[in-house]
């Protein structure tokens, strides 16, 4: 658990050294597995520019030098490594990175759910059939797009059914994904 801690840590310095575009831990681990347990393959070459935080059109590089861009890619890679074996091969295992709220104890799942929301936004036409699934994958892929719709405070949602799903959305993600991963295809580890 120590070594996994530290990964961490040099993972998420590395991340916040590349600037505000760049995506925080807890929102790469919420592309992570959003990008493991899609129905349909999304190569690194797809998503990274993501975490990175540029468009397909930007060709400004993030790296100062190409051993600094290995450096943050071998962290990034190691930690989609860690995210599959978790949730393909020990999915009770499975625990989404959440920070949590030094002043008050909250648990911050809204930059896990915003990073899944990316994921299933670039390919939004395969996460479709999880919608009519089995009953539990229905349910669970609903249930993380309903997450989402939360954390960007919907004003379809009650003030009452707000606080209700808000309250429980760090107990209800990883339910859902470990829900979700059962029907994917073997691990895609790189």
């Amino acid at each position: 658990m120590r070594k996994e801690l530290r990964h961490l840590k040099r993972l998420e310095n590395e991340l916040l050294a590349l600037g505000e575009e760049a995506m925080l831990l807890e929102e790469l681990d919420g592309l992570v597995a959003g990008v493991l347990v899609c129905p349909e393959m999304v190569p690194p070459s797809e998503w990274l520019s993501v975490v990175w935080g540029q468009t397909a059109d930007e060709a400004a590089p993030v790296f100062d030098t190409a051993d600094h861009l290995n450096k943050v890619l071998t962290l990034v890679m190691a930690h989609y490594n860690d995210v599959a074996k978790r949730l393909f091969e020990k999915p009770e295992s499975y625990a989404p990175y959440f920070a949590i709220d030094d002043r008050n104890g909250d648990v911050l799942w809204e930059l896990w759910i915003e990073g899944f929301e990316k994921a299933v936004k670039l390919r939004p036409a395969a996460w479709r059939p999880l919608l009519d699934a089995n009953v539990e994958t229905a349910k669970a892929m609903s249930g993380l797009l309903t997450l989402a719709d939360v954390a960007r405070r919907d004003a379809r949602f009650s003030k009452l059914e707000y606080e209700a799903l808000e309250s429980t959305a760090h107990e209800l993600i990883p339910m859902a994904m470990r829900a979700d991963s059962r029907g994917i295809p073997p691990a895609r580890i790189f």
